[in-house]
């Protein structure tokens, strides 16, 4: 899991690298934490409607779920780099966007 934080803590260092403010490791990596704490809320539901939901085959309801709290944390990680990189909104998610297409390549 520190592992998945510290990754996403690696393009907030490129965007730095474009900004006029310079981002400290921990700063990164606070904000890749800060916007992972929404999935803090599916800890106590997931112990209980995982097995609910696998044993009613109802697939679909998780993967709406997962999907929702995926797209929660990118726009929180988009915020915190904006914020902390002192960045127009515009420009951090095309440099996101950018960045992500460029590591899946």
């Amino acid at each position: 899991t520190i592992l998945v934080l510290y990754l996403f803590a690696i393009p907030i260092k490129i965007i730095s690298v474009f900004s006029k403010s310079r981002i400290r490791w921990r700063q990164a990596v606070a904000t890749s934490t800060w916007a992972a704490s929404p999935f803090l809320f599916l800890i106590p539901f997931g112990l209980f409607f995982y097995n609910l939901l696998t044993v009613l085959n109802s697939y679909w309801i998780l993967g709406a779920i997962l999907l929702y709290f995926h797209v929660w944390y990118f726009f929180r990680w988009l915020n915190g780099t904006r914020v902390i990189a002192v960045s127009s909104y515009t420009r951090v998610f095309i440099f996101a966007v950018i960045i992500i297409s460029l590591s899946s390549v």
